[in-house]
């Protein structure tokens, strides 16, 4: 087509002749250029800026070889490096454009700008619609690899996660530790499997979706484009109105779309958003071509497909284009494209980036070829593939090349990768790859490559994306049933995830990513579960930031044994919250971890949206038990009430420093409600034998008021060294006040020992006690006896392991519980 350009120019592009005039750097559509559509509006650049005040819609004429005469008007972009050319009408179908832009503009500097004519032929007739890939759909009939291969650390199944049945729910795998924290963003292609239906999704490690949405047309490449900003393609192809990248915010609502200008249609294959909120896509452009002039046997009316790149805005206005016909030749395709075929797609670019000097990058596909476009001009500054027709790079240490590769990327240390899918090479073989450029001495350096073993070839698709840990997650695109394999920097494998049969994927990519429907904590820590006998529960607050009402309609985690929740579903109105109850036990002794995944989902269940917290909980009897009086879930607590805090053996600070009075307003976070309620201040006191903490709040307690006290963790340790890794904490709720006339101090009446294995004493320093009933944590009365003494013992050595509330009443009518742990 380039050839057929050149013989074809019939136009003088005339730059004018003073010395001190500034060029178009940039002038679109090419002049001379073929196929050009209808409605297409011409831009013109300098690299400087022009002076708005120069512009006059009298310096410019345009006219056209049907049309005649167009009335046009000149009109400059935001930052006034863009000049529009933009007709009243579009143009006819075969005509040829002239314009004529005399030489009075004027640059922001005050220098002349060059007067400038060219001309360029509309398209015979409407672009034709695109049809669907061949092979694009051709993930199967590969030897599936075994799911267990005798290493993985963990297998976590999302189908009992009350899904829909006809999502594609994953398999995630992990094989060692450094796994990148964040989340997988994925769009299954169910085309070969009717039982599934497309969905976005975005997954966490275990391959738990914290959201999801069921979509009834072809979607691909599903994105972080900014902070909260996601992306997606719809491309159906056939209503082409209709495709476009949707844009959606933290919500996962879509504000808006962005779609190609001058009359194309957008392609599904990539999207990147500029630093000054425009967007580059990609076009598949389709030409009829008489092949039979190119090559023997063409075709005389062949479809041939180009590719257009456009830069946009949100209202289709575009301000950079560069087309494939100008700067390629359809015989640049490699051998397995026919060119006599009715037909032919010698581009196929699946993915753009820019370079670190701002210019573009494209992966041309069936070309075999990576590209390099300035910006500025649209010329091509290099093309790079051992196997492309026009490759510039010696390949100094891999023989074989990149062969119909995917995801072209810059990285930040300057290398480049691809996704290579190999399909040309012999055996056909899928790597991932990362090579060096001298750009000067044109040289390709491979400094990172990464192979399955066994080989895995996937012919389409496909991704090889470096996170911010220097881990490589590398999406297997058309492959079945492996989907994608993250691996570290020693290239052993971290991680990976399966589909089911016949599910493929286009990208798999990892992002940070946090939505803004409702939040809660980012993690809860039960503590040791040492000297409890029930689970030990914990009120767990969800807050929507949402505009409308939403509900929590489930919970999933994978220790179930261990870790629960309660009071689902909840309704929590816009811009309130609301509570569950999570709770945990463990009869077994370790350290324990989860993730709570809280889903709010749509009526049918099209639709979830999720939010995560991690749990943590251990059972060590090696390490200090902590128990808060009041009792957690304790009600009607005295407003004058102190909080003690008991440990089962002496404590002090880390490193070995005694623990002081002073040091007790830094051990405990201790709040109104809940973690995020209003914060009270608080001294405190340290027994002698630092086995308890006694926390007395500054201001009398409210009435009626539910409190939160957590200990901090990783603060304290026992005489022998062990650290206190873990927090605790308790919530309970004050009642009215009791008034006494004769008050008694909180620490007249002491129990000793605590944890206590058989003989428990009581001693009261001023009043007789008058009875001791004993409870169990469920509120069980399992002893109760009257005495009219100070001192007491009594022989608990038959109870059950365990904690215990002591209610001690006094002859005056005094009563106070303590909680004792039976070991």
């Amino acid at each position: 087509m380039k050839k057929i350009i050149s013989l074809l120019i019939s136009t003088l592009l005339i730059l004018g002749s003073s010395a001190q005039s500034i060029l178009f750097s940039y002038v679109c559509p090419v002049p001379g250029s073929l196929g050009i559509n209808p409605e297409q509006v011409p831009i013109l650049k300098t690299g400087f800026p022009f002076d708005k005040r120069s512009l006059s819609n009298s310096l410019v004429t345009l006219t056209g070889s049907i049309s005649g005469y167009i009335p046009c008007k000149l009109e400059l972009s935001e930052d006034l490096q863009t000049l529009f050319i933009k007709p009243d009408r579009k143009f006819a179908f075969g005509e040829t454009i002239e314009i004529n832009l005399q030489p009075w503009l004027k640059s922001m500097e005050g220098e002349n700008i060059s007067e400038i004519y060219f001309s360029f032929t509309t398209r015979e007739q409407p672009q034709k619609k695109r049809q669907p890939e061949p092979g694009c759909c051709a993930a199967i009939g590969f030897t599936p690899l075994p799911v267990d291969k005798g290493v993985h650390r963990l297998v976590a199944n999302m189908t009992d996660n009350n899904l829909p049945s006809d999502y594609p729910a994953p398999t995630s795998v992990y094989m060692g530790n450094g796994i990148a924290d964040s989340y997988i963003f994925f769009t299954p292609s169910t085309r070969l499997t009717p039982q599934y239906n497309e969905y976005l999704s975005i997954w966490d490690n275990y391959g738990t979706p914290v959201f999801y949405q069921k979509i009834n047309e072809p979607i691909t490449d599903f994105k972080v484009l900014d902070e909260g900003i996601l992306t997606f393609a719809v491309n159906g192809r056939q209503n082409q109105e209709r495709d476009c990248y949707y844009l959606m915010d933290s919500n996962y609502d879509i504000y808006d779309s962005v779609r190609a200008g001058n009359g194309y249609y957008i392609d599904n294959h990539d999207i990147l958003l500029l630093e000054n909120g425009h967007y580059l896509i990609l076009i598949y452009d389709i030409q009829v071509v008489n092949m039979s002039q190119i090559v023997p046997g063409g075709n005389p009316a062949a479809q041939v497909t180009g590719l257009v790149i456009q830069e946009v805005d949100l209202n289709r206005n575009v301000y950079f284009q560069w087309r494939s016909w100008d700067h390629f030749e359809i015989t640049d395709a490699t051998w397995d494209i026919s060119l006599t075929s009715p037909w032919i797609d010698y581009v196929h670019a699946n993915a753009l980036d820019l370079d670190s000097d701002g210019n573009i990058l494209i992966s041309s596909r069936n070309m075999d070829e990576v590209t390099k476009i300035s910006y500025s001009t649209g010329d091509v500054i290099w093309r790079l593939g051992l196997n492309a027709k026009n490759n510039q790079f010696n390949f100094l240490n891999d023989p074989i090349g990149f062969s119909h590769q995917h995801d072209i990327r810059k990285l930040s240390n300057g290398n480049y990768t691809v996704y290579d899918n190999g399909n040309l090479h012999i055996p056909p073989e899928s790597r991932a790859l990362e090579y060096n450029l001298d750009e000067v001495n044109m040289t390709a350096l491979l400094v990172w490559g990464f192979q399955y073993d066994p080989d895995i070839y996937a012919p389409v698709t496909g991704s090889n994306q470096r996170l911010p840990n220097n881990n490589r997650l590398i999406g297997w695109g058309g492959h079945t049933p492996l989907a994608m394999t993250e691996v570290n920097s020693n290239n052993e494998i971290v991680f990976e995830l399966y589909l089911p049969d016949t599910v493929t994927g286009y990208r798999s990519l990892r992002y940070p990513w946090e939505s803004t429907v409702f939040s809660t904590e980012d993690n809860v820590d039960f503590g040791n579960y040492h000297g409890y006998m029930l689970p030990k529960k914990y009120l767990l607050q969800i807050v929507n930031h949402y505009s409308e009402a939403i509900q929590i309609t489930s919970s999933h985690n994978h220790q179930t044994s261990k870790f629960y929740s309660e009071n689902l579903p909840v309704y929590i109105s816009p811009g309130s919250s609301a509570e569950i109850s999570l709770f945990f036990k463990s009869n077994e002794e370790g350290q324990f971890k989860d993730v709570l995944t809280l889903n709010f989902d749509n009526e049918d269940n099209t639709k979830r949206i999720a939010c995560q917290l991690d749990l943590k909980g251990m059972y060590e009897p090696n390490l200090p038990s902590v128990q808060f009086n009041p009792v957690n879930g304790s009600v009607n607590v005295d407003p004058n009430t102190a909080i003690t805090v008991t440990f089962s053996e002496p404590v002090r600070k880390i490193l070995g420093q005694e623990l002081k009075d002073a040091d007790v307003p830094n051990l405990f976070i201790f709040k109104e409600s809940n973690i995020y309620g209003n914060p009270v201040s608080f001294t405190g006191t340290v027994s002698e034998d630092k086995t308890t903490i006694t926390i007395i709040p500054d201001q009398e307690l409210l009435e009626q008021q539910r409190y939160f006290i957590r200990q901090k963790a990783n603060l304290l340790e026992n005489y022998y060294g062990n650290l206190i890794n873990y927090s605790d904490f308790c919530f309970f709720t004050t009642g009215f006040k009791v008034y006494l006339d004769d008050p008694h101090p909180y620490d007249e009446i002491r129990i000793f020992p605590n944890p206590v294995k058989d003989m428990m004493h009581i001693t009261s320093s001023r009043v007789k006690i008058e009875k001791v009933e004993i409870f169990s944590e469920d509120g069980r009365l399992l002893y109760t006896r009257h005495f009219n003494q100070r001192d007491i013992s009594i022989n608990i050595g038959h109870l059950p392991v365990g904690m215990y509330a002591i209610h001690i009443h006094t002859r005056d009518n005094y009563q106070v519980t303590r909680q004792v742990v039976r070991y």
